[in-house]
């Protein structure tokens, strides 16, 4: 999700950055911040703020910071700040109860266990006495139904222990997590939502993945396709019971729907290894093409061995909402990448290979794939990890007919073998310098 477009008019900006100038670091750590009416004429510029002015601010500033598209670690903690300050609309975190997480729009998505653990302590709820002797009641805290009775007529009020931890959040999250996927928020961020609350739902008596044994035993419930169809699956697991509960006979049923749920990286690794254990001679291409986020587990050694023989597995495995290919893994030599040319990496001894570049090659490595339009548009910058002289196979026509390529990443030899190509791709165009020039300047 991409930071909102807003356009505020200059006369109504300038005031604020005055404020921003004026204001030394004294004052600011003093609880000098900026006023409701400064806030809104910010609006979702809010999102650029400093800490300090966010934690020290009017608190409808969190509206504002709804809006962003993200928020940085030092950000997270200063809304954090103002939340449990007690002063904003959401009130003393003593009184917060489910709807308060809904109330919090898309915030939750980058608050941390600090703010997750606000919902796992023992809160204390009052009954409010009976209603014209009714059994009727009103209650300060959420109740579960089982403690929903009034006491009776004419009694005091009375505290009574509620635990909102393990149901509150796991129900919150049922709805919360479908609605950030459908948005197609990437899996970085989903990874850490589910890690910070995920923790906070998990059934007593789970082993700690740091302690233990070779096969824990499964003491979470069994795994069955109802609980992978659970909008919230895997939350109430963690990596250990995850491992223990979910049945190899289950996930050889249910890959796409497993693939498509498990967003932490320890969960994914699990996920890749069982299915390794159900195809020990490699991937066939449907798991492949449903491996979405668990790809990125992979090493080369795994790629090598994978199924890749179509664009569109080629397109699903470098679908950048299951995030990026970024991690070297070890390889060999320059025969375990297959295929095209030499010097895929050094030959020999051992060394680390980026594991898109794997997947590239290993589709490459099939006789008749080469690097055509729709092989460009899927692979996108990644054509960055190819050598030269793969790059070199690449015709006008297919540069000519596919997106701009961003060469930033790419070595000054790979950038001159991509704009040999593009000059030719778009000579055609010469005769009109300002389109010629938009056409070749993603290559220069």
């Amino acid at each position: 999700m991409s930071r909102p477009f807003y356009q505020v008019p200059v006369y109504l900006i300038q005031p604020i950055r005055a404020v921003q100038r004026g204001r030394s670091e004294k004052q600011a750590t003093s609880g000098v911040g900026l006023t409701r009416a400064q806030v809104e004429v910010l609006g979702n510029m809010t999102c650029t703020l400093d800490p300090t002015y966010i934690q020290n601010s009017d608190p409808v500033i969190l509206e504002k910071l709804k809006n962003c598209g993200d928020l940085s670690d030092s950000q997270v903690t200063a809304v954090q700040t103002l939340l449990f300050s007690g002063s904003t609309r959401y009130g003393n975190t003593s009184t917060w109860t489910p709807d308060t997480l809904n109330q919090l729009g898309m915030l939750p998505l980058y608050l941390n266990q600090n703010f997750w653990g606000k919902f796992s302590a023992v809160r204390k709820a009052v009954y409010c006495r009976p209603v014209l002797g009714l059994s009727l009641c009103t209650l300060v805290l959420y109740l579960a139904p089982s403690r929903g009775r009034c006491p009776a007529a004419g009694a005091l009020c009375n505290p009574v222990p509620v635990c909102l931890s393990k149901t509150t959040i796991k129900t919150f999250l049922k709805s919360f997590l479908p609605v950030l996927r459908k948005q197609n928020i990437e899996i970085g961020k989903l990874s850490r939502l589910f890690t910070a609350s995920n923790s906070f739902t998990q059934k007593t008596g789970q082993s700690n993945v740091r302690e233990r044994s070779p096969r824990a035993a499964c003491t979470a419930g069994t795994i069955t396709e109802a609980i992978i169809a659970d909008p919230a699956f895997p939350v109430g697991y963690d990596s250990a019971q995850f491992d223990a509960c979910l049945d190899n006979a289950l996930l050889k049923d249910n890959p796409a729907a497993v693939c498509e749920k498990v967003i932490d990286s320890s969960f994914r690794l699990i996920t890749l290894n069982k299915l390794k254990q159900l195809y020990p001679a490699g991937l066939p291409e449907r798991v492949v093409k449903i491996l979405n986020a668990v790809s990125r587990e992979a090493s080369v050694a795994d790629i090598n061995t994978w199924n890749i023989t179509t664009v569109d597995t080629l397109s699903s495995l470098m679908n950048p909402k299951n995030g990026d290919w970024t991690s070297e893994k070890p390889c060999l030599n320059t025969r375990s990448l297959g295929g095209l040319g030499r010097g895929s990496c050094f030959s020999g001894a051992w060394f680390t290979c980026m594991t898109s570049k794997a997947v590239i090659m290993r589709y490459l490595s099939v006789p008749g794939n080469t690097l055509r339009s729709t092989e460009i548009n899927a692979v996108r910058s990644y054509l960055c990890t190819l050598d030269v002289a793969v790059l070199g196979s690449i015709t006008a026509e297919s540069l000519r007919n596919s997106n701009p390529v961003n060469v930033s990443s790419c070595s000054a030899d790979q950038k001159t073998a991509l704009y040999s190509i593009a000059k030719s791709s778009f000579s055609t165009q010469r005769s009109d310098p300002t389109a010629y020039y938009q056409l070749i300047s993603p290559y220069l």
